[in-house]
């Protein structure tokens, strides 16, 4: 299906040809509660906070089985465009629409709910509710990759480094080839100045792409590279930048046999 190609894609740390599936996806059947969700985070990954909100307000208000919210949810002010910040009013309402669906379920976890409501609250950076909202999801579905990547995703965004590392882990122990999770774990690594181990999973993550020469990954790959000791040679730059992940491990392998 076209929500299951979206996913894929986000998967693989490619989020514009995830959001070309999705809306598919939702042209076929607007409801899709699965797409409205995916193609949020995506969006939100994007910078457009605005229309992630948006499509949050419409999984909402079918997840309420609320047809007529439905059907005027995505409205907003000219003044917000999809790149503005944050329509501040709007996220409220839409945040008292999930508080209430919250509540409405007593003392039982719904893991979707919870879910979606750590995507709302990363939209305001308020992340220690997210991470909250996730693990909430987490504790009915342990087994669920993307939960524990988005978790991870979470904490590194409230600088929570070191946790985030775990839960990136975790993810990877579920999902081995989830490009994103690798990707997202050598980000971390970079933020603890682990450059080189960063490089390492910025390659793996490379190894598993189907198209890695046209991989965004590469520019953050060069990023660590550039900080590795030793210093990068030449030999290893002009591999980086052959965008051949099999010629660039031989020259890495090569570079770390270098005696400085």
């Amino acid at each position: 299906s076209w929500t299951a190609l979206g996913l894929c894609h986000a998967e693989n740390e490619q989020d514009l040809q995830a959001i070309s599936a999705f809306r598919r996806a939702l042209e076929i059947d607007p409801q899709s509660q699965d797409a409205l969700l995916a193609i949020s985070v995506s969006y939100a990954n994007e910078s457009m906070e605005n229309e992630a909100l948006s499509q949050l307000e419409k999984w909402i208000s079918v997840y309420n089985k609320d047809q007529n919210a439905f059907e005027n949810a995505g409205q907003r002010p000219n003044m917000f465009s999809n790149y503005s910040s944050l329509d501040p009013n709007k996220f409220n309402q839409v945040e008292n629409s999930f508080l209430d669906a919250a509540r409405r379920q007593g003392g039982s976890v719904d893991p979707d709910l919870q879910n979606a409501l750590g995507v709302l609250y990363n939209l305001n950076r308020n992340f220690e509710r997210a991470v909250d909202s996730i693990k909430a999801a987490l504790a009915v579905r342990p087994d669920d990759a993307r939960l524990w990547n988005r978790l991870g995703a979470t904490l590194a965004n409230g600088d929570r480094t070191a946790e985030a590392i775990s839960a990136y882990r975790q993810a990877l122990s579920l999902f081995p080839t989830y490009v994103r999770a690798r990707y997202n774990l050598g980000i971390s690594c970079m933020h603890l100045k682990s450059y080189s181990e960063a490089v390492d999973h910025f390659l793996s993550a490379l190894q598993i792409q189907r198209s890695p020469e046209n991989s965004p990954i590469w520019s953050t790959m060069r990023s660590a590279v550039l900080r590795v000791d030793p210093p990068p040679t030449p030999e290893l730059i002009d591999s980086l930048d052959s965008r051949d992940p099999g010629r660039f491990a031989a020259a890495l392998n090569q570079h770390r046999s270098l005696k400085f």
